[in-house]
C-alpha cells in the first residue's frame, strides 16, 4: 500500500481521497507521482497545476483532464478567471481545437464544484472576466513587438514582418493580445508556453523561452529541472528529456 505521504499528497492535489490500487500502474501514479514529485520543493503545487494541466491537455485524455481541472478548481490553487486565461493562453500554442475539450471540462468541473458546495450553478459560462483588447490585430502588431521583445528579450527569436502570420497571429494575437494580458503572471504562462513547446517538439523555440524565463528571473534553473520532471511524467519521458537537454544548452550556451 502507499505510505501515508503519498496518500496526503494525492487527496491535497486532487481534492479526493484515492481509492486502494488495484494494481501496479495505479500504485506507482500514487506512490511515485504523487509522494514523491508533487511533494518536492523547486516548484510550487500551484506552478505544478500549469504543467499537469497542459500535459493534460496536449493528451486530450477526459479522465486527465476532468481530475486536473476538477483539482485545481477546488483547491482554490487557481480560480476561475485564471482558468479562463489558461484556456486563451493554451489556445494560442496548441490550437483552438486542443483547448475546446479542456473549456468544455472547466465548466462541467463548475458546475459539479457548485452542486457539491450546496452553490446555484447558474446558466452564465462564469464570473466577468477581463476581454480581450477591443482593437483590430493589424494595430496590435506593433505593441506587440514590444511584448515579444520583454517576454523573449531583444534578442531571442525575432518574428519575421509583413506576412499575415508574424503581423497577425504573432504580433496581434500571441503577444499584443496574449501576453499582453496581466490577469496571469508571466512566470505562469512560461510554465505553460514551455510544456506545450516541449511536448509539440519544437526545440528552438523552447530553448528561447527557456533562456528569457532565466534571463527575466521569472524562473530559475531549479524551477526548470523541476518542471522537467514534471512534465515527463504527464506528458511522456521524451518530453521531460527535451526539456532538460533544453536547459543544459541554454546554460552552456551562456559560459
Amino acid at each position: 500500500m502507499p505510505d501515508q505521504t503519498a496518500l496526503a499528497s494525492f487527496e491535497n492535489v486532487n481534492t479526493y481521497p484515492p481509492a486502494a490500487p488495484p494494481n501496479v500502474f495505479r500504485q506507482a501514479a500514487i506512490d511515485v507521482i504523487f509522494g514523491q514529485v508533487w511533494t518536492r520543493p523547486g516548484l510550487s503545487r500551484r506552478q505544478r497545476r500549469w504543467v499537469s494541466l497542459s500535459a493534460a491537455g496536449m493528451a486530450g485524455t477526459e479522465v486527465g483532464i476532468s481530475v486536473h481541472v476538477y483539482g485545481a478548481l477546488n483547491s482554490g490553487d487557481i480560480s476561475v478567471a485564471e482558468m479562463g486565461e489558461f484556456l486563451l493562453h493554451f489556445a494560442c500554442y496548441a490550437g483552438w481545437p486542443q483547448a475546446n475539450p479542456l473549456d468544455a471540462t472547466f465548466r462541467e468541473a463548475q458546475m459539479r464544484i457548485a452542486a457539491e458546495r450546496g452553490e446555484a450553478p447558474g446558466t452564465a459560462p462564469g464570473p466577468a472576466f477581463d476581454r480581450l483588447a477591443q482593437a483590430p490585430l493589424e494595430e496590435l502588431a506593433a505593441p506587440g513587438a514590444d511584448i515579444r521583445a520583454a517576454v523573449l528579450g531583444p534578442a531571442g527569436d525575432p518574428a519575421p514582418h509583413g506576412t499575415p502570420v508574424s503581423e497577425l497571429l504573432a504580433g496581434g494575437f500571441e503577444y499584443g493580445q496574449v501576453w499582453a494580458r496581466p490577469q496571469l503572471p508571466r512566470a505562469d504562462r512560461r510554465l505553460i508556453t514551455i510544456t506545450v513547446l516541449a511536448k509539440q517538439g519544437y526545440p528552438a523555440e523552447l530553448r528561447a523561452h527557456l533562456a528569457a524565463a532565466v534571463d527575466s528571473g521569472d524562473l530559475d534553473v531549479t524551477a526548470l529541472r523541476e518542471v522537467a520532471l514534471h512534465a515527463g511524467l504527464y506528458a511522456g519521458v521524451m518530453t521531460g528529456r527535451a526539456i532538460d537537454q533544453a536547459i543544459s544548452d541554454v546554460a552552456a550556451a551562456t559560459r
